[in-house]
């Protein structure tokens, strides 16, 4: 079994004021004024444009909020002597992601 798309993911297109489907791509580029990219998903819940902007959000997160869990669960395996804790860089790139996540970015 392969693994998912690589990351990052982005929700197209980006602007909060726009209102129906909401897409979720990787690998987007704009060449020649065309565009490509990797579709991964489509976010369109038609009555409520702001849990759909919120859904597509968490989507295109996804792959980062993955990294980031798998770097915090590795640092704590490591036995060393230090407490144990997530360092400063890991907390910062969980804190970055949920941001994302959450649209706060």
């Amino acid at each position: 079994m392969s693994g998912h798309a690589p990351g990052p993911w982005e929700v197209l297109p980006e602007s909060d004021s726009h209102e129906g489907p909401l897409n979720i791509v990787s690998e987007y580029e704009e060449k020649g004024g065309r565009a490509s990219a990797n579709w991964i998903a489509e976010c369109d819940l038609q009555s409520d444009e702001a849990q759909n902007r919120a859904n597509a959000r968490l989507i295109a997160a996804a792959p980062e909020l993955l990294n980031a869990l798998k770097d915090l669960v590795r640092h704590d395996r490591i036995e060393d002597e230090r407490d144990h804790l997530p360092t400063c860089l890991e907390r910062e790139q969980a804190e970055d992601v949920i941001a994302k996540a959450e649209g706060r970015e």
